[in-house]
């Protein structure tokens, strides 16, 4: 703007908004993909109906404690600590060292990868 260069500045701008478009695109096809994923992971016979609740919960909030399953899933924190440990045994959740006992975290490592734009595993 300093030397008028308007239509260069404007040109500029839209190469900026089309890149950071892709870039949305990306890592929204990506999202779905993975949640697409991991649905069909849990979603076996013997599996717990309450699992893909998990899973799609994880696409709201990537981070998740016994306490917010226990509100999501409307069960009691045994049952909660349940499902979640499943989804650690599946791998799509990693428990959080040192957590603690009654505030165990858990998270969603490869949510977290595809929304910050890394490989999965890049961690």
């Amino acid at each position: 703007s300093t030397q008028g260069d308007w239509a260069g500045w404007f040109s500029f701008f839209l190469e900026v908004i089309e890149e950071q478009a892709r870039d949305a695109t990306y890592r929204a096809r990506r999202l779905s993909e993975l949640r697409a994923k991991m649905r069909t992971q849990v979603a076996t016979a013997r599996a717990s109906a309450m699992l893909p609740l998990l899973v799609d919960q994880l696409f709201v909030v990537p981070a998740i404690t016994i306490t917010m399953a226990t509100d999501v899933l409307g069960v009691t924190s045994r049952a909660a600590g349940q499902n979640l440990n499943r989804l650690v045994a599946a791998g799509i959740l990693r428990e959080i060292p040192g957590s603690g006992r009654t505030r165990r975290l858990f998270i969603a490592t490869e949510v977290l990868d595809a929304i910050e734009g890394r490989p999965s595993g890049a961690r």
